[in-house]
């Protein structure tokens, strides 16, 4: 995430997953660091608001049956969320971190080959 905490709320769409609090990369990486070794870390919003594009276009296709069974304002409410998503990941105010830890310990050096 690339905004203050306090702006969340006004800019993604949390009623998608309400009363969610994302984490910040240095708090994961802080709270690992006692116990983990970061061994990778890559960045590719743009992975998921491709991947949110395909869930949109499959939640259109299937508007009927997916009405029928949750009723509308619940697809609505994906649409526009996955949409604020989309928006969020294109526009570089929220990121899709990867990190690869490998756990600290008194036999690690002999697991890096």
């Amino acid at each position: 995430m690339n905004m203050a905490p306090e702006d969340e709320k006004d800019n993604l769409p949390v009623h998608i997953f309400p009363e969610s609090n994302l984490p910040h990369v240095i708090e994961i990486i802080q709270s690992a660091d006692k116990y983990f070794h970061l061994m990778q870390y890559s960045n590719r919003p743009l992975d998921y608001a491709k991947t949110l594009r395909e869930w949109m276009k499959r939640i259109r296709e299937n508007k009927k049956e997916l009405t029928e069974e949750h009723g509308l304002d619940d697809v609505r409410r994906y649409l526009s969320g996955f949409t604020g998503f989309v928006l969020g990941f294109q526009n570089g105010i929220m990121g899709l971190s990867r990190m690869g830890f490998e756990k600290r310990g008194t036999n690690w050096s002999r697991t890096r080959g």
